[in-house]
């Protein structure tokens, strides 16, 4: 930008100067001319008409111009030539112009009246110095040398065939023509030129000793006039200047191949400015800081203020610059265009153009010269490969934080501040096909603002794959501190990369065959430090699955943090079961390692099928419920506390179950008709209470304790049984033991169902391996009660006749013991309305054999006549015989 200012400022000057300098040479020489007509007069080298030397002598004394001449010729047809030519100006000791020859032809019959009216003027060798009081070197230094014109006066212009001099090192030729301006020659005033050179000169010389400096940066530079009359202006110059090329050192700055051009009018004091078009091109430009144009092009408007002729830039109204290609910091922009506006410097409207790695990108700016600060529109695409270049300036590794698959929208505003300093950015953004941090992200777009260490970005939405998400985003980039607002839907692990490998260990138990769950975020951490993260999370899925276990849906709050998860809240719902609850999971971390468990601490009431979700439930607490198996869900509420390896004395649990169902279920393959039990369970040792189970028509109540694991865990419980159903009771036995046995169970006899109203009692201690009842041992008492409890035909098919001869039993009663796979009855009882049996024996709850030994007392409870006698005859028999039960309950065999 300074390389076209200065370019189009000299050229400015430059055609301001070759028609000033036209017209001053024109007044010079003629005043020269009359010089040298004093001079031949007074030497009598050629004689001069009085009239003619009295003209000259009065012209030369009003303008105080001193001139020096060697020989000179005259024709009386009017033509002069003097040659070595000297003049001396007011206040200046020596010569400031110099010339080798002037050759003048006047109109002789003007010459004859004493007026002067030059046909031609031609100048050869004339030189203009600095005077040497206002030289920087102290010495008279030649700044214009070898002018060489011709010049052709027409009525009210100057015609100029040629015009070539060189300023300093520079040549310039000139061509064309000026307009004079009409005015009245009054004879009585000094001569305007040469009073206009007298007073003007100092500062003159300082304008061609500027010129000299500003074309000195220029490398072989060539200039070319062409001059054109303008009633207007007096006349329009139109400046080509070529150079080789240019180089400043301050601004740093390297042209090579420069060329401008432009047409400049000559304004008068008092005229309005003038606005005039410069165009310039280059075939390479080279800036500081490696930034570097090639085949640049451009237009300049400038408006030129009149009556100037001290070098100075004139004001700037547009600027329009283009490049094939422009690299700036390694980064090279395509087909850049820059267009610059002012109305009033130092304030300029810019706009740039270019292909940024193939994205069109645009700025428009606002920009303030003085006070070094801009406000910027930016709208476009970023390219991908502007990342790696930002990186290596930024010397950082982009791609590890952001990277982008297609180009990305921008349009948005920068501000920078006094001295370039940046202050804010805001706009918005939109891409597709970009990771960041790690995390792919199929699109996203947002309004996006930054100011100095805060970076925030609201209005997001951001789709991962088919899902959609919208939040907001802040970071305090000094402490890396950041916080994330998202709701919407989105698989959990696709953020995986974002946090540590809790977060993994929590969602990736869990699938979801359907759609992404839906999820409220809000989400604060550190980048670099993400065991500072906390995140509050509420969730929504349809169709999930937990660790291979369908669900129906799913609710949920939890706040996070790497070394804690509150559950704050959670419902889950399985077929007509549903679960609701809270939990706590506690987590510690080694400094290098992965995060250890602490503690887990959950509450839950549910009335999901427990089958399902058992194998979930841990090595410690899933042996407990592997052997419930429920018909129709339990409802179940649960509180526990699990201290796991992280913690000093890991291993120790505590859990408290309520558990309740109103339909059948089996423990350990045992069937029950409802349950209810309290279960509270510390480290290896399970106290199950309050336990209410239905069983074969009657109530079991009681309690038990369990302790240990695996096949040496134990069970020691008391229990009572009333009301049960003797022959649903045998047929339990039957088939819990042929399930055990790998038998199939064996069909319902008529005994078993005979004795389907009979009543069962039962009271047990006992202790055992927890996977084998028949590893117990105990004590116990039964009774039963029916009417049906047993019969005995003494006579046969004649007891049908005398009934008094049919035995009754209707109430059994005894204690036995426990013994693994045998119960033994040292004393057991056995009523009825007339008769009595007293035995004992053992029963086989493996093999369901019976072996007992009975004395009966027939008739011993009659009270009827018959009943008595009896009795009587058959009592002692009864101390002498006994009755030996074998066989099954199924098929018992009585024998003497």
């Amino acid at each position: 930008m300074k390389a076209h200012h200065l370019a189009w400022a000299g050229c400015k000057w430059l055609a301001r100067t070759v028609g000033t300098l036209a017209l001053w040479t024109l007044w010079l020489a003629l005043g020269i001319l009359l010089a040298a007509q004093v001079y031949v007069a007074c030497t009598n080298t050629l004689e001069v008409p009085a009239f003619a030397q009295r003209a000259i002598e009065r012209r030369l004394a009003l303008s105080g111009v001193r001139v020096t001449f060697g020989r000179t010729r005259f024709d009386p047809s009017g033509r002069i030539l003097i040659e070595k030519v000297g003049v001396r100006l007011p206040g200046f000791e020596e010569e400031v112009v110099t010339a080798r020859a002037i050759y003048a032809r006047l109109d002789p019959w003007a010459l004859a009246v004493g007026r002067f009216e030059p046909l031609e003027l031609r100048v050869t060798g004339m030189s203009l110095r600095v005077p040497a009081m206002l030289s920087p070197s102290g010495h008279a230094d030649e700044v214009v040398h070898d002018l060489d014109g011709d010049f052709l006066p027409r009525g009210d212009e100057l015609g100029i065939e040629y015009l070539n001099f060189r300023l300093g090192d520079v040549g310039i030729a000139a061509q064309g023509g000026l307009h004079l301006r009409h005015h009245v020659e009054d004879q009585s005033k000094p001569l305007p030129l040469v009073e206009f050179l007298a007073r003007n000169y100092a500062a003159f010389s300082r304008e061609f000793a500027d010129a000299i400096e500003l074309f000195g940066v220029l490398d072989q530079p060539v200039v070319r006039v062409v001059l054109t009359p303008s009633v207007t202006h007096g006349g329009v110059a139109g400046v080509e200047v070529m150079a080789r090329g240019l180089k400043l050192a301050r601004p740093a700055l390297q042209v090579a191949g420069l060329r401008a051009s432009g047409e400049f009018p000559f304004p008068s004091p008092g005229d309005p400015p003038a606005t005039t078009e410069f165009e310039f091109s280059a075939d390479e430009l080279k800036l500081s800081q490696g930034t570097t144009a090639h085949r640049v092009a451009g237009r300049l408007d400038v408006r030129l203020s009149p009556g100037r002729f001290r070098f100075e830039p004139g004001v700037f109204r547009k600027i329009e610059c283009s490049a094939a290609d422009l690299s700036v910091a390694g980064v090279t922009v395509q087909a850049p265009v820059i267009a610059l506006a002012s109305d009033a410097l130092p304030r300029v409207r810019a706009r740039v153009l270019a292909l940024l790695f193939g994205a069109p990108l645009s700025i428009r700016a606002d920009v303030d010269l003085d006070a070094r600060s801009a406000t910027a529109r930016i709208a476009g695409l970023l390219s991908p490969g502007l990342i790696d270049p930002l990186g290596a300036r930024l010397k950082r590794d982009l791609r590890k934080y952001v990277d982008l698959a297609e180009p990305m929208a921008v349009d948005g505003t920068a501000e920078f501040t006094a001295g370039w300093k940046f202050a804010r950015a805001s706009g918005r953004l939109a891409a597709t096909g970009l990771t960041i941090r790690g995390v792919r992200i199929a699109g996203a777009r947002g309004r996006v603002e930054f100011a100095g260490r805060r970076l925030a970005a609201s209005a997001l939405v951001v789709r991962f794959g088919e899902n959609t998400v919208l939040g907001s985003y802040e970071e305090n980039l000094a402490t890396r501190d950041y916080r994330f607002l998202a709701a919407g839907r989105s698989e959990p692990l696709a953020i995986s990369p974002w946090v540590l490998s809790w977060w993994t260990d929590l969602v990736g138990k869990f699938a979801f065959p359907g759609a992404a769950p839906g999820a409220s975020v809000d989400a604060r951490s550190c980048w670099g430090e993400p065991r500072k993260a906390a995140v509050f999370l509420a969730v929504q899925s349809d169709a999930l699955a937990y660790r291979g276990v369908a669900c129906d849906w799913l609710r949920g709050r939890l706040f996070i943090r790497p070394t804690l998860t509150d559950g704050l809240e959670f419902q889950v719902a399985r077929g007509a079961g549903s679960a609701r609850g809270s939990f706590a999971i506690a987590r510690r971390y080694a400094p290098d390692g992965p995060a250890v468990l602490r503690r887990v601490d959950f509450d839950v009431v549910s009335t999901l099928d427990l089958a399902p979700f058992t194998p979930l439930a841990g090595p410690k607490v899933g042996p407990v419920l592997e052997p419930f198996v429920f018909v129709e869900p339990p409802s179940i509420k649960a509180e526990a506390h699990i201290d796991g390896p992280a913690e000093p004395a890991g291993g120790h649990r505590t859990l408290h179950v309520e558990v309740s169902s109103p339909g059948p279920f089996r423990y350990h393959d045992f069937p029950f008709q409802q349950v209810a039990f309290v279960v509270d369970e510390n480290d290896d040792r399970i106290a199950i209470r309050k336990v209410d189970l239905g069983l074969a028509g009657g109530e079991v109540s009681g309690q038990a304790m369990v302790w240990g694991t695996g096949p040496a865990q134990r069970l020691n419980f008391s229990a009572s049984l009333k009301g049960a159903s003797l022959g649903q009771t045998i047929t339990a036995v039957n088939a819990y033991t042929a399930v055990h046995n790998r038998r199939p169970a064996p069909p319902v006899s008529d005994f078993v169902r005979a004795k389907a109203n009979v009543r069962l009692d039962l009271s047990a201690e006992a202790e055992g391996e927890c996977k084998n009842l028949l590893s117990f041992k105990g004590t116990g008492s039964a009774k039963l009660q029916g009417p049906e409890l047993g019969e005995v035909h003494m006579l046969g098919l004649l007891s049908e006749l005398f009934k008094f001869t049919l035995l009754h039993f209707t109430t059994a009663q005894a204690d036995f013991q426990i013994d693994g796979p045998r119960l033994i009855f040292p004393d057991v009882e056995i009523t009825g309305a007339n008769s009595g049996i007293k035995a004992q024996g053992t029963y086989g709850l493996d093999k369901h054999d019976l072996d007992f030994k009975a004395k009966v007392y027939p008739f011993g409870k009659s009270k009827s006549l018959p009943g008595e006698l009896m009795s009587g005859v058959l009592n002692p028999l009864s101390q002498i015989f006994e009755v030996k039960l074998t066989g099954t309950v199924a098929k018992p065999s009585w024998s003497l």
